[in-house]
């Protein structure tokens, strides 16, 4: 379903998987450990996910 719509050109979609990789489902994802406090370097991470510069 993911990859038709994001073939179709229309949409992108993202992947934020919290203590998960979702690189087999997702063109552009980030995986996050939740045992990780939330700070900038998270922050930055999924501001640059959205932006189209970081894939982790």
């Amino acid at each position: 379903m993911v990859a038709r719509h994001e073939q179709s050109g229309t949409v992108e979609v993202l992947g934020l998987g919290v203590g998960l990789d979702l690189s087999p489902f997702y063109r552009r994802c980030l995986a996050t450990d939740p045992a990780e406090p939330i700070g900038n370097e998270l922050f930055l991470s999924i501001a640059g996910l959205i932006a189209g510069r970081r894939r982790r």
